[in-house]
């Protein structure tokens, strides 16, 4: 092999190298950059009853309190007639408020 070959040939590794370097440094940010995204509806309840390892009823208490947490005490009486009257409701709360404070998903 000629020294310019071989040149060309090493010049031609690095640029793939580069390449492929790049390629994973792009999927990695878009991987762990990607909004997180929060379940919504009945999949909150179920999150909070493996999380937890609870029955329905009490995710749904959970979930109230959770509410409480986030509403004036005059509302408390709302969220609670929302838990044993309206649970869809309580539910489109509950995540409207997770919207604002993601964080809070474990803390249900």
């Amino acid at each position: 092999m000629h020294i310019t070959s071989l040149r060309r040939w090493s010049t031609g590794v690095s640029v793939l190298i580069v390449f492929a370097i790049s390629l994973f440094i792009f999927w990695l940010k878009r991987r762990f950059t990607q909004p997180i995204s929060y379940p919504a509806g009945q999949a909150i309840i179920r999150y909070i009853q493996l999380h937890d390892q609870c029955s329905e009823e009490e995710a749904y208490q959970r979930l109230a309190t959770f509410v409480k947490r986030h509403v004036p005490l005059d509302d408390w009486p709302f969220v609670d007639y929302r838990l044993a009257h309206d649970r869809q409701r309580l539910l489109d709360l509950a995540q409207r408020m997770l919207m604002h404070n993601p964080d809070e998903i474990d803390e249900i």
